[in-house]
């Protein structure tokens, strides 16, 4: 009777299993978007176990379910996953287009208006080099977006619309339009949502380089090397938004530039700098949706 009653969908914890070991992608092509497979006919099995389960695309699920793809392929799929050897996923275009877009950088906005005399919007730039914008081209808003380790290794890249990741993390599960990336049972350190077709919804990230590190949370963002922080901030047609590090105006004038910084802040500072804007940020949110709060905030 418990058999007969098994949920078909497979427990959350048994889900992560099976995306570590499938590299986080299709076990045949590598592709970002997948369905939890039982290679065993479920409703012969009636169980969830890791082993039996893998992932597989939607063309590849599609063919699987209508006798056309063998299981004995499938299994030499499961048994060396593309993205297991490749290391990185393949990439995945991601379908922004029209003439506007915002960025939603935890309580801050960034909108802005594309067109061709305007084809460039840099958000997010550290040391010249644009970590998050959108490129316009012939009506279609092209997406960049680097995420990186303390390494400078790329975690996390979308370039000109086509998003690749590390396959080595912990965890990472895109459910709908919002990726989402862990090191850990803690909290996601990556958490995107890809509003298409004009908006990125940035809850949680870490933009690093040579040093210089921005932290986004659902509240507020932090520049951790000396705790300048941005609550509230709404920003609209702006050539670059921020900018930080020694070359901060090379990529044209932003309306946030932030320079002479250190670089080499002890990551337990960089911490204490988070834990306070995180103390900030709710006391200043607190205050505004009592009445008693200006109309954004950044120090």
């Amino acid at each position: 009777m418990e058999a007969e009653t098994t949920p078909r969908d497979p427990p959350d914890d048994v889900k992560r299993l099976v995306r570590q070991r499938c590299g986080f992608g299709c076990v045949e092509c590598g592709a970002p978007i997948y369905h939890y497979d039982h290679m065993f006919d479920f409703a012969e099995v009636r169980r969830h176990r890791p082993e039996e389960i893998t992932l597989l695309c939607p063309n590849r699920h599609d063919e699987k379910s209508r006798g056309r793809l063998p299981l004995e392929l499938v299994q030499q799929w499961n048994a060396s996953p593309f993205n297991a050897r490749a290391k990185m996923s393949k990439p995945h275009p991601l379908h922004y287009f029209g003439n506007a877009c915002e960025f939603v950088l935890g309580s801050n906005t960034v909108f802005n208006r594309m067109g061709e005399g305007n084809a460039l919007f840099r958000a997010l730039t550290i040391d010249g080099r644009p970590l998050l914008g959108f490129r316009f081209e012939q009506g279609r808003l092209l997406l960049n977006l680097a995420i990186y380790d303390h390494k400078d290794q790329p975690l996390f890249l979308v370039e000109d619309g086509e998003l690749t990741y590390r396959t080595d993390q912990w965890d990472i599960e895109w459910v709908g339009q919002t990726l989402t990336v862990r090191n850990g049972r803690r909290k996601p350190i990556v958490e995107i949502r890809f509003a298409v077709p004009d908006q990125v919804i940035v809850r949680r990230a870490r933009f690093r380089m040579n040093g210089i590190e921005y932290c986004i949370e659902p509240t507020f963002a932090v520049l951790t090397n000396r705790g300048d922080i941005h609550v509230d901030v709404h920003l609209e047609d702006v050539w670059s938004a921020v900018s930080m590090g020694d070359d901060a105006q090379s990529a044209g004038p932003a309306a946030l530039v932030l320079t002479e910084l250190n670089r080499s802040v002890p990551p337990s500072v960089r911490e204490e700098n988070v834990k306070h804007a995180r103390r900030e940020a709710a006391s200043y949110l607190r205050a505004r949706n009592l009445g008693d709060g200006p109309a954004g905030s950044g120090s």
